[in-house]
């Protein structure tokens, strides 16, 4: 009965153990940086470096490391954006979003063609825009507002 309890230890530790090792290999995303609460993923470096190559950004020096940096200080403006409770109205965002979207089909020919292009659907990138442009917006806001406090 010992014997028997003591091989279906080991083979519960074997399995246990090899499941760990195989966990290690599956890793999802990975923080880059960290500011303050906020975590900067590969994930989001990648995507970041995609968009821009999509628009025809060009970067001098290595985008990931330049890249990493961008979004930490954006994420430093965004924190000071929230301390001073700075807020972007929906509508101006909106508005702009809207008005980037019918470019993009202006320019590609058509929503499918967008769709393509940017591989989603026309749903995720109004959501897109408009997170990135209610953040180009707040940052633009802090930035203005530290220019005035300087003056």
């Amino acid at each position: 009965m010992k014997n028997r309890l003591y091989h279906w230890c080991i083979v519960l530790t074997v399995l246990l153990q090899s499941g760990y090792c195989i966990a290690q290999n599956n890793v999802i995303d990975e923080v880059v940086w960290v500011v303050g609460d906020e975590a900067i993923y590969k994930s989001e470096v990648e995507q970041t470096r995609r968009e821009a190559q999509l628009n025809g950004v060009q970067w001098e020096g290595d985008p990931y490391c330049i890249i990493p940096e961008q979004l930490a200080i954006n994420k430093l403006f965004l924190n000071q954006a929230e301390l001073d409770s700075i807020i972007i109205t929906e509508d101006d965002v909106a508005s702009d979003v809207e008005d980037r979207i019918k470019a993009l089909v202006d320019d590609m020919g058509s929503e499918e063609k967008v769709e393509e292009y940017y591989s989603m659907s026309m749903t995720q990138l109004r959501n897109r825009l408009y997170e990135n442009y209610r953040q180009e917006y707040t940052i633009a806001e802090v930035r203005r507002k530290i220019v005035s406090r300087d003056l």
